[in-house]
């Protein structure tokens, strides 16, 4: 389970990453005129920059929407940009990593709390990375956690 599946998992909601949601095709460019990102999800991650992220190119993107969720997912490179769209604060925050399996580990200098997981599932491993920013959940899923920490490097100055 990765990306989208496991952020609505780690809530009070399970739904399946392809169950009722709008897929788009690619990602808009940046600019003050774009639409939000909470309907747009691949404009806090261009596909340039997550080239940049894995150190080679990720395929195209795909922006899956839901009613709890936006999702930016470059599924050939494994990075996947989550966030939720209700409102979080440190509270509701940590009940959301208390929830996540695994054992979290602090990762300061992101946000306003950060803590990444590693999950191992078949046979594969990656970087869940959970952040809150202002009233912001993002989570990045990423092949490691330096991949994940650059991804939010890069998404987390756009989140308004």
């Amino acid at each position: 389970m990765k990306g989208l599946d496991r952020l609505l998992a780690g809530g009070a909601v399970a739904v399946a990453v392809f169950g009722g949601s709008l897929l788009l095709g690619g990602c808009a460019a940046h600019d003050e005129s774009a639409p939000d990102a909470l309907k747009h999800p691949c404009l806090l991650l261009s596909a340039s920059q997550a080239a940049d992220v894995l150190g080679h190119q990720p395929g195209a993107a795909q922006e899956i929407t839901q009613e709890q969720v936006s999702e930016c997912a470059y599924r050939e490179g494994e990075l996947y940009v989550s966030v939720a769209h209700a409102s979080y604060d440190r509270q509701s925050f940590r009940d959301v990593v208390d929830r996540t399996k695994g054992q979290p580990v602090t990762e300061p200098g992101l946000g306003d709390a950060a803590y990444s997981f590693h999950v191992q599932e078949d046979a594969r491993g990656y970087v869940l990375l959970d952040v809150l920013k202002g009233s912001r959940l993002v989570q990045i899923t990423a092949p490691t956690a330096a991949e994940a920490r650059n991804a939010a490097s890069s998404v987390l100055p756009q989140l308004r």
